[in-house]
């Protein structure tokens, strides 16, 4: 933990100002997520960040009150998890979109989400790469869905941490068109 609360430390630094987020998916990689969750709180991270709905519960029964987001599929059914226990989760298509605005109307109240855009990992997401335009008039639908309150936007770089030549060009490729996206959702009123 003193070698985690010193990498963070790192990270702060470089970070400046900006709010960070924590991952702490896969019970922190195997180093224990509610132990390694306390470090990145008490150093300052602003957000946390799961893979799944159980690991984002077992932050919040341990105490954890950092916003959590999870980063991989949720169950439109359970919106009242999510509502009850303060947790984002990524919103990543359309369709996912009007499942859990349904869910969450029937829930009575808005669920926070993250548009997840797809910039070249090729998992899940919002298709930026593939069609921008489409991939932006479906992220501003998902936004004006009742029952959904967007609250940010993410991407996973695929290979930012390879330096060969070509790597670097598809990350700044990839970081283009995140900033695009920002750029075109902030346009039309809707600031991530």
């Amino acid at each position: 933990l003193d070698a985690l609360r010193s990498n963070f430390r790192a990270v702060k630094e470089r970070a400046g100002s900006l709010p960070l987020c924590a991952v702490v998916k896969a019970d922190s990689y195997g180093h224990g997520a509610v132990q390694c969750a306390r470090v990145f709180a008490q150093e300052g991270a602003s957000w946390l960040a799961v893979s799944c709905l159980a690991e984002a519960l077992q932050l919040r029964r341990s105490g954890q009150t950092l916003p959590i987001l999870i980063l991989g599929h949720v169950q439109p059914a359970y919106a009242a998890a999510l509502l009850q226990n303060d947790i984002t989760v990524a919103c990543y298509s359309l369709a996912q979109a009007r499942a859990l605005s349904e869910a969450a109307v029937a829930a009575g109240d808005r669920v926070h989400i993250h548009l997840k855009a797809d910039t070249g990992m090729g998992r899940i997401g919002f298709a930026l790469r593939t069609d921008f335009d489409a991939a932006i008039r479906e992220m501003l639908e998902a936004c004006a869905l009742p029952g959904l309150e967007m609250t940010g936007l993410f991407q996973h770089f695929s290979v930012a941490d390879d330096t060969a030549e070509e790597n670097i060009a598809y990350t700044a490729e990839q970081h283009r068109l995140f900033v695009q996206a920002c750029s075109a959702l902030t346009a039309a009123g809707h600031e991530p």
